[in-house]
């Protein structure tokens, strides 16, 4: 006779197993460029969307690409309450940044808290062609 087993594992102590690292999570980023005449002109289109995983209200958010501001517009206003998202988007660079296609760039962002702290991520992006 056959026989089968379920293994069942229930988590008695120490840190949870799946533990957030920041208390703005982003799951999503995009970064193109749309300009598809090869006439030397840009069209660039940046876009992220997080979640407030935190247990405090986030007041602001702020990023940079590759070391220079980069102004977002944010589709709810702030402070973000924890639980609810936001998606920022622009479609203008700082000047002075040159976008290539298949080009690697560094976005930060540095999220404050009501409380004041401040939490940094930084992740890196190849900038794809909008098609």
């Amino acid at each position: 006779m056959d026989c089968s087993h379920t293994d069942i594992a229930i988590q008695t102590g120490g840190s949870t197993l799946n533990q957030r690292k920041h208390h703005f999570e982003i799951d999503e980023e995009d970064f193109e460029e749309t300009d598809l005449h090869s006439d030397g002109g840009h069209a660039p289109e940046f876009s992220m969307h997080g979640t407030n995983t935190g247990n405090s209200p986030i007041t602001s958010i702020t990023a940079q690409i590759s070391g220079l501001p980069l102004t977002v517009s944010w589709n709810k206003a702030f402070p973000l309450q924890p639980g609810q998202d936001a998606t920022a988007t622009t479609t203008t660079l700082p000047l002075g940044l040159l976008i290539t296609v298949g080009g690697i760039y560094t976005i930060t962002v540095t999220v404050t808290m009501a409380d004041g702290t401040k939490e940094t991520q930084t992740t890196t992006l190849r900038a794809g062609l909008g098609l």
